[in-house]
């Protein structure tokens, strides 16, 4: 039994391969005058590998919420760029390999791409999105997080279980892009290994850490 979430429209484990305004059509007719009352959307659970233009914006084009988990997707469509009210978006257990089409998701506040095959942020990956306080890319395959924008509202940053391996240029990174950092996940990393002072180091350099992998400071 799902849990009733006020404002959440559910269209969970229908089997969609793709989206379209088309197939969108028939399971929202009954309700299409009072989808302006919902402001999260969840179509995750399918298996979905790609949503046409003009499918989720013609009905939810004001949704603040998308939650797109465990479905097929190899990168982020335009489509969900064109939701540009968002400021929640989870496509966490997807397959996607880079971060991209988010530019216009200048509200987005929190951004969930854990369980992915994403290897590198690169350039213009986040350039857009300066009021994100969370953002998590635990599991996948990131090797540097150096082409990170300056993000002085993020607050919570969870990298577990990624590729990075050169622990001092990290910290250097998030000092000088993340200034403001209380909350740090980065067990699972080759960084660490054999390394016991880790925590020590960004402790100091991080002044407004709070919880460490799951440890507070």
């Amino acid at each position: 039994m799902s849990i009733i979430i006020p404002g959440r429209y559910e269209l969970v484990n229908r089997k969609y391969t793709v989206i379209s305004k088309d197939i969108l059509e028939p399971d929202v007719s009954k309700d299409l005058n009072d989808l302006i009352k919902y402001h999260i959307l969840d179509i995750s659970g399918n298996m979905i590998e790609e949503i046409q233009i003009n499918s989720i914006t013609c009905f939810f084009s004001h949704i603040t919420e998308l939650y797109f988990i465990n479905n097929e997707l190899k990168e982020i469509p335009v489509e969900i760029n064109n939701l540009t009210s968002l400021k929640k978006l989870y496509l966490s257990k997807n397959k996607l390999i880079k971060i991209s089409n988010l530019d216009k998701l200048k509200d987005l506040e929190v951004l969930d791409l854990r369980a992915n095959r994403i290897k590198e942020i690169d350039c213009e990956s986040l350039n857009q999105n300066l009021n994100l306080n969370y953002l998590t890319l635990s599991n996948n395959q990131i090797e540097s997080i150096s082409n990170l924008p300056l993000l002085v509202k993020l607050h919570s940053f969870f990298l577990f279980s990624n590729q990075i391996s050169d622990f001092n240029q990290f910290v250097k990174d998030l000092v000088s892009k993340t200034p403001n950092l209380s909350k740090l996940l980065i067990e699972g990393n080759p960084m660490l290994s054999g390394s016991s002072d880790y925590k020590t180091i960004l402790k100091s350099n991080l002044k407004q850490l709070v919880t460490l992998d799951f440890n507070h400071c």
